[in-house]
């Protein structure tokens, strides 16, 4: 008889020490899932692909300036204006201080932009030039 309630007894707590390591471990899964998901979120672009973001966006405003041996690319003025507007329109659009910031998850936007910015930027360019 002892040994029967002795026996149901650390089943009890043996079935209960399993369900608080479960519990335990569910929770620190779960704590290890969201820290992961968070670093996810915002990781920021490496070096190599802060470099295809800035050779893209720098290809697209040389052809936009007529090349490089254009005239309008010669005159530094209106080129440094025209690089500039890029950023600028770049760092409003992704809320960061710098393309090097962009996150990962933003980069195929990023890379969009650029090619959506030549066009805004011609537009504005050709206007410039008309008046």
């Amino acid at each position: 008889m002892y040994f029967t309630v002795y026996y149901n007894y650390l089943r009890v707590v043996t079935a209960t020490l399993y369900e608080e390591k479960d519990f335990f471990l569910d929770k620190k899964t779960q704590e290890i899932e969201s820290r992961v998901k968070r670093l996810e979120k915002n990781k920021s672009i490496d070096y190599g692909q802060q470099f295809v973001l800035q050779n893209a966006a720098r290809q697209q405003m040389v052809e936009v300036l007529g090349g490089k041996y254009g005239q309008a690319y010669q005159n530094s003025s209106l080129r440094g204006k025209v690089f500039s507007s890029i950023w600028r329109d770049f760092q409003g659009c992704f809320s960061v201080d710098t393309y090097r910031n962009t996150r990962v998850l933003d980069l195929q936007n990023a890379k969009y932009l650029a090619q959506r910015s030549r066009d805004h930027v011609q537009s504005n360019f050709d206007q410039s030039f008309v008046m």
